[in-house]
């Protein structure tokens, strides 16, 4: 960023960074205040997460990246999060606050094996985008996000709220999705509640 840069215009930022130090970002706390996208790449950005509460997008990429801020949940604005090859362990239960969020991208975070159970109050999701490889259940009630159009997989439990008629719930869901336990089906006229010949697409 050059002096004759004007830094007030600045929407979109990409960090790379290759030390485990929280980088210092050339920005005033205005001029963040107006970022709409932020990319990380191997940047453990530490408190300077909660100066950006006003992005649309966020990622976070790289094995520095530990942990989330339970401040998470104030990103309101938030539509986009996606979070590669970290080594965080859980999501906060604030994350179940962001109610804007659109879109949900987990890849490659092999420390990570559940998400939090209230993912169901994100009812303007429309992407869920995540690996069975390392995420065994979905949160209770998925059947409540009924904007949803891409969900990889859905596992069938014995439990209200895992059952196969969530999927039912799920009429905008296109492209493909992995059914897994399906001995868990009680019988034909439960299977129907899937409703996978309604889906269309």
């Amino acid at each position: 960023m050059g002096g004759g840069i004007d830094k007030s215009r600045i929407r979109h930022l990409s960090l790379i960074y290759n030390d485990q130090t929280t980088p210092t970002i050339p920005l005033s706390r205005d001029d963040m205040g107006r970022l709409r996208t932020i990319f990380s790449i191997h940047a453990n950005l530490g408190n300077n997460l909660l100066v950006v509460k006003c992005v649309r997008g966020l990622t976070l990429f790289g094995r520095h990246v530990d942990e989330l801020p339970k401040s998470i949940g104030e990103f309101r604005h938030l539509r986009l999060f996606r979070i590669e090859r970290t080594n965080i362990k859980a999501l906060p239960n604030s994350v179940t606050k962001l109610y804007n969020l659109q879109t949900l991208i987990i890849k490659y975070c092999h420390l990570l094996e559940e998400l939090p159970n209230d993912l169901q109050n994100l009812t303007n999701l429309r992407h869920i985008n995540i690996s069975h490889k390392y995420i065994k259940q979905l949160p209770i009630n998925i059947g409540n996000l009924t904007c949803l159009q891409t969900l990889s997989f859905f596992v069938i439990g014995q439990d209200e709220g895992h059952r196969i008629k969530e999927v039912g719930c799920l009429s905008q869901l296109r492209g493909g999705l992995c059914i897994y336990n399906l001995e868990h089906v009680r019988d034909k006229e439960e299977a129907k509640t899937a409703n996978l010949l309604g889906k269309t697409r």
